[in-house]
């Protein structure tokens, strides 16, 4: 959050404004540019907050945010392409994970790989190590791959939203922070059809759970198993699912029903 933020916001109120922020990212918690008490300062100057889920909400109040504050859950993605429609080749599910792939960022991937030599998982994504992904036959590095391609056309069953440097948490500064955010990446593989993996404590963890779009799991220690008891009714419920949260980001729905109610607060105010 900019410097002079909260000054604007008070030029704002004196000219009759009302001010809704939608956080996308805390400074305090992802790069540390700010501390909690800086950033808090500069977000009590709005008037309603849309937070990404109930943790990031809770951890907000815990450390003196006053305004009023609505999930918006999860992250549209309008984008024009629709999903296809996506099948598994046999109930030996595989993976597939966007992002950074690079095992210094993120080691959980060489692990996982290592604890399932069984299960395919197909990386699409920046700084591969390519000599490192070769050394396991059941990962495949897909490219550098537009999201427009992905929704259209990707290989894998389930994504993968996993961060930090452990198989049984989100540990590390990026995982820790992970647990109070909602990645863009959930977004995309709902916009893809697909069902999602996440850590159970994490804060998107309760989207998955209430929509059953897929699976949350305390450890990847424990993925192995939980795939092998997916079966063909429960993984046609979950996609199903999928694709009517799919149609839901493709419009924008969150983001309107979150700022309808912001609007409605601050009519009643």
């Amino acid at each position: 959050m900019k410097i002079g933020f909260d000054r604007i916001c008070k030029k704002a109120h004196q000219r009759g404004a009302k001010i809704i922020c939608l956080i996308h990212d805390l400074s305090s918690f992802r790069n540390k540019s700010l501390t909690p008490d800086e950033e808090i300062k500069r977000l009590n100057a709005t008037d309603v907050l849309l937070t990404h889920n109930h943790m990031m909400r809770q951890w907000l109040s815990e450390h003196g945010c006053k305004v009023k504050m609505i999930d918006y859950e999860i992250m549209d993605y309008i984008h024009g392409e629709s999903g296809a429609p996506h099948e598994p080749v046999d109930r030996n599910y595989s993976l597939y994970y966007v992002g950074n792939v690079s095992f210094k960022t993120h080691p959980y991937l060489r692990k996982l790989a290592e604890i399932m030599p069984d299960r395919d998982i197909y990386l699409y994504g920046t700084h591969p190590e390519l000599e490192e992904i070769a050394k396991y036959p059941n990962l495949h590095y897909m490219g550098i791959v537009s999201d427009r391609q992905i929704i259209k056309s990707h290989m894998g069953d389930f994504g993968l939203s996993w961060y930090g440097e452990s198989l049984d948490s989100g540990e590390g500064r990026i995982g820790e922070y992970m647990a109070y955010n909602n990645p863009h990446k959930v977004s995309l593989y709902l916009r893809c059809n697909s069902p999602v993996i996440v850590w159970s404590g994490a804060g998107r963890a309760e989207f998955i759970n209430k929509e059953k779009v897929g699976i949350t799991i305390d450890s990847l220690t424990t993925l192995d198993d939980r795939l092998k008891e997916v079966d063909d009714k429960e993984y046609r419920l979950l996609t199903d699912n999928a694709r009517k949260i799919n149609a839901k980001l493709k419009s924008g729905y969150y983001l309107d029903k979150a700022l309808s109610q912001a609007i409605d607060h601050l009519n009643k105010s």
